[in-house]
């Protein structure tokens, strides 16, 4: 096979390339059927029979890099580079064994982009931008930045297409819903985040396949992340990757180095200083440059896609006042509410993605009730997962304070109006509202009805009416936390136990009701459950709320003569002297035996609770798990060796427990 440079010297004098028009222009696929609206020809199938063959080692590969993942819980490769990497071996290896490997030029560019900085030692990221006519642009752009890292920002409707739908999900790609505007802004964020953090981006500034292989107008998306990063762009050329896979063809038609196809890596381009439409419009010439005439823009293409504006940014106000005003009273929202009153006029989503996004939630914010609620009935555990997605939601409230301040202070009036959405979203849930009065103003008429465009609050509302959730347990659930709101130490263990009982009990209680269980005596069960379980959460967490300056341990329990200051100190342990030490552990473990106490009696009143129902019992595994840890550490909660994940016993033993049905 001859070399790229042998080929690069023969395609660029004059005769050559009348040899690559006629090439181009005169090709005849050969035999071909069709399959719906798309052909293939005797090409593409040998293409896919290599393709798919060497796909299921892909896709090994790709499964093996999830497993590695989770069980390094990301700390080796937080950037998800290994799946890229699996990728780029996989594309590099069909394209050759197929002949379809591109002429690439522009290769000392790329010494640039990746040579590191002197001072920091570390590379720039930068943003490569590329002319798009065919799926061949993503194998092209993909073997050649070589082995690096990188995230390309595709088309949701790529996650049809086997095989390249799990390397996009594994390699955390930014997949982008054309017709969805919260999509788009979630894009935009996803890529700035990643271009701050040193990967690069790919993305083809079209915005979709070029019908004729012309170069078309660019969108500003792109060029408005390299700008807010201030991250070099660089342009790609992509010449007759749509003479090698044609926009009406399922695969490949021909060998990509016959025509030949080829890609031109062009010098980066700074961004500093330029504006948006500036460096649009540069990067568009760029690329334009090195294509062939047949692929140049046609003279009068415009350079940018003209989009109409959105006057009131999607929220449906004509008048300005008015579109003031709710952006003031939303303000103090989360994200995710923010996001449900901006598309409150939107169409609902789908109970499947609704179900997703819950388990989503769960799985990253709650591990070990996302790991319990895989074990499950299959009946219930819809309703298990929106119960465990709304306790997350609720729990991250106080989560979110930012400045300490009185009862009153603007974080606090935030944090309650937060709970107070939440309150009126059960009454939404429940039915137990009003008639909305369409005479009131546009603020009231949105929050009243903005609920239900938080797919939290679907698929719980799908939930009550599949299980019949007492609300009482929900309400207790929000009671609690709203009273916890300004607590930074509870004064009493009895506190602490009415807390547990409130939230984790409740808990308890409404997964029970998800199997259909409703008996005093399996509640009886659930309540000292609960409550073991939540005084194991608070000294779980006790370390972590020492360094926002708050105590997870009732002032009873601790001697008057402790120093609470120290708690707030880069290295507690090391400060306190040992007769410190000694009361923080006398403490611990009288707050860990009240919690032994009542796991112990759940566990020896457990044959109450029927044999399908006690699945929703395995929240009390992991909290005995970490009791027994807290044990070995001695009691102190500062001890390293209790942040040790150890995910592969866990799952031993939920296994376990799940399979015997004692516990």
């Amino acid at each position: 096979m001859p070399s790229v440079s042998s080929l690069n010297a023969v395609y660029s004098s004059p005769d050559s390339v009348n040899l690559i028009n006629s090439e181009v222009d005169n090709f005849r696929p050969g035999p071909q059927i069709s399959i719906g609206s798309l052909k293939l020809n005797w090409f593409g199938a040998l293409w896919g029979v290599v393709g798919v063959s060497l796909g299921f080692l892909w896709w090994l590969g790709l499964a093996m890099c999830q497993v590695f993942q989770f069980l390094t819980r990301q700390k080796f490769d937080p950037q998800w580079r290994l799946p890229v990497e699996v990728g780029h071996l996989w594309g590099t290896t069909v394209l050759w064994l197929t002949n379809c490997y591109p002429v690439i030029s522009g290769k000392e560019n790329l010494k640039t982009i990746y040579r590191r900085d002197k001072d920091t030692k570390k590379r720039k990221p930068v943003m490569f931008v590329a002319n798009h006519s065919s799926w061949m642009d993503i194998y092209f752009v993909g073997i050649s930045i070589g082995w690096h890292n990188y995230k390309m920002i595709a088309k949701k409707e790529l996650l049809k297409v086997p095989f390249l739908s799990k390397s996009l999900k594994v390699a955390k790609h930014i997949l982008l819903d054309r017709s969805d505007f919260k999509s788009q802004l979630k894009t935009y964020k996803a890529g700035v985040k990643y271009l701050k953090d040193g990967v690069n981006l790919v993305t083809y500034a079209e915005g979709t396949r070029s019908a004729d292989g012309r170069l078309g107008p660019f969108k500003k998306g792109a060029f408005r992340m390299a700008t807010a990063v201030g991250a070099n762009i660089v342009p790609v050329s992509i010449s007759y990757a749509h003479k090698v896979h044609p926009k009406d063809y399922v695969l490949p038609v021909r060998m990509g180095r016959r025509i030949p196809a080829s890609i031109h890596i062009g010098e980066p381009i700074e961004t500093e200083g330029m504006s948006e439409d500036a460096l649009m419009e540069l990067v568009w010439e760029k690329i334009a440059e090195k294509l062939p005439d047949s692929q140049k823009p046609i003279p009068g293409t415009p350079k940018s896609a003209v989009h109409k504006a959105f006057k009131t940014f999607c929220f449906g106000w004509e008048n300005s006042l008015d579109l003031a005003m709710r952006r003031n009273a939303i303000r103090l929202l989360p994200p995710i509410q923010k996001r449900c009153l901006s598309t409150a006029k939107g169409p609902t989503k789908s109970k499947k993605k609704d179900f997703e996004y819950c388990v989503d939630l769960v799985q990253n914010r709650d591990r070990e009730g996302y790991l319990c609620g895989l074990l499950m009935p299959r009946s219930a555990r819809r309703s298990y997962f929106a119960i465990r997605a709304f306790n997350v939601e609720v729990a991250s409230i106080k989560d979110a304070r930012k400045s300490e301040g009185s009862e009153f202070d603007a974080a606090s009036l935030a944090l309650k109006i937060r709970v107070q959405w939440w309150y009126d979203a059960l009454n939404q849930v429940y039915g137990d509202t009003t008639p909305v009065d369409t005479a009131q103003s546009g603020i009231t008429l949105d929050m009243a009805t903005s609920c239900w465009n938080n797919p939290v609050v679907r698929v719980l509302k799908d939930a009550v009416e599949q299980s019949n959730l007492t609300k009482r347990f929900l309400e207790r659930l929000l009671d609690a936390r709203e009273a916890d709101l300004d607590v930074k130490q509870p004064e009493t263990i009895t506190e602490s136990i009415d807390y547990a009982e409130n939230i984790f009990s409740s808990l308890l209680y409404l997964s029970l009701e998800t199997t259909n269980v409703r008996e005093e005596s399996s509640d009886v069960v659930a309540q000292h459950a609960g409550i073991g379980i939540g005084l194991i959460t608070a000294l779980r967490g006790a370390r972590f709320r020492f360094a926002r300056g708050e105590c997870a341990i009732p002032r009873d329990l601790i001697p008057t003569s402790f120093p609470y200051y120290k708690f707030n100190l880069e290295d507690p342990q090391a400060e306190m002297s040992e007769e410190e030490t000694k009361m923080l552990r006398e403490s611990v473990f009288k707050m860990a035996q009240i919690a032994s106490s009542h796991l112990s009696q759940a566990r020896d009143m457990q044959s109450a609770v029927p044999k399908q129902s006690r699945p929703c019992l395995l929240p009390v595994v992991p909290a005995l798990h970490y009791l027994s840890k807290l044990e070995k550490a001695e009691y102190n909660i500062f001890d390293d060796s209790l942040l040790e994940p150890d995910h592969l016993k866990s799952l031993a033993l939920l296994g376990r427990t799940w399979l015997s049905g004692v516990f």
